[in-house]
């Protein structure tokens, strides 16, 4: 049993501020159905069953992966498991969203060895930032937080994990280089590659772009790939949060077969052809899916990617992480994140791929 004098006592509910509440108490009771229930860090026990000599522990329960993610074994994955069933929940109030993850935010940065950014753990940043709706959920924006988090977003999301090794995954397949840019001018690295322990996940070394997976798609071919950012730009008005600030390539793809259930679509090139598949956020309040033209994504990592089309025997192949993006006064919005095969850079629309500087909000 416990020791420490930590009890939190539970009505059945689905509030989410009292979701980090329940899951960091040492002592949670529970009144279900005029039934008590008791659960501590190692062990759960019901008063309809309390002759039991072997009460059952909280991760072995096989009803949820709550307790199991709360030992922070391994603390970014098991932040990516809370943030499905956190936001899984819904908000009375939807500027809570991040004060209502602050204590388990804390946690996993004293656990990871990483700081947050916008609810985002700054040592894997590439890896959240492919956040996306999960199961059936449909995105909607909340304004108040930015769109390249997932804080900005109503719905359930899920974090896909970049197997096999986190570590290797950031420094073979990721080359942007961030920077956070604020209302007062502050312009700073997101996180600077360091040393790090080897237990801990995160950026140690960085790569360039992957240039011979252009295969002479960019035209003209640029004789570098900047990716210092251009000073006084000019902060976006009704703003208050801080804009990441980054180069990367971009390509222009249409979508195809819609489905409007789901929000989600497959990315056709010029010649027509399904070279990938994008969840789309907030597709039912915004008429920025209703064009016909080619639509702009930018490219964030390379990988492993699901095949776009039927190819037997075959269900990876190597490809991109892209994002949708949606351009207001120079600065963009993130409406959807997907997957595209490698022959999406060589068949985009026009103007083709291009090496462009991009301010997201």
């Amino acid at each position: 049993m416990c020791t420490k004098p930590y009890l939190v006592i539970f009505w059945l509910t689905n509030l989410p501020r009292r979701f980090q509440e329940e899951l960091l108490s040492r002592r949670v009771v529970y009144f279900i159905d005029n039934k008590i229930f008791f659960r501590c860090r190692r062990a759960e026990y019901a008063e309809s069953c309390y002759d039991t000599k072997h009460p059952t522990p909280p991760e072995m329960n096989g009803a949820s992966l709550l307790p199991t993610s709360l030992r922070m074994l391994d603390p970014i994955i098991d932040f990516g498991t809370l943030l499905v069933y956190y936001t899984g929940r819904v908000l009375s109030d939807q500027k809570d969203a991040e004060a209502a993850m602050a204590g388990i935010v804390r946690r996993v940065s004293e656990k990871g060895h990483t700081e947050f950014f916008q609810g985002l753990p700054m040592s894997v940043l590439d890896v959240f930032l492919l956040f996306k709706s999960c199961g059936n959920s449909v995105m909607k924006r909340r304004r108040e937080f930015p769109s390249y988090s997932w804080l900005g977003w109503q719905g359930q999301v899920k974090v896909d994990d970049p197997l096999p090794d986190i570590n290797t995954w950031l420094e073979m397949r990721t080359w942007i280089v961030w920077y956070r840019l604020t209302r007062a001018g502050l312009r700073k690295l997101v996180r600077e590659p360091a040393e790090i322990p080897p237990e801990y996940v995160g950026y140690r070394r960085r790569r360039s772009f992957p240039r011979d997976k252009l295969d002479g798609a960019v035209t003209p071919r640029p004789r570098s790939f900047p990716s210092r950012p251009t000073q006084n730009l000019e902060f976006p008005a009704n703003v208050e949060y801080p804009i990441l600030q980054f180069w990367t390539l971009s390509i222009r793809l249409k979508l195809d077969r819609v489905d409007v259930f789901r929000g989600s679509a497959d990315l056709v090139n010029v010649r027509e052809q399904a070279v990938g598949r994008i969840s789309l956020d907030g597709f039912e309040e915004f008429d920025f899916f209703e064009s016909r033209e080619p639509f702009e994504l930018i490219v964030l990592s390379s990988g492993l990617v699901h095949v776009p089309v039927d190819i037997p025997g075959r269900t990876f192949i190597e490809g991109f992480n892209v994002m949708l993006l949606e351009w207001s006064e120079g600065v963009a919005e993130r409406r959807g994140i997907g997957t595209v095969g490698t022959s999406a850079l060589a068949t985009s629309f026009d103007p083709g791929p291009t090496w462009k500087e991009i301010l997201l909000k």
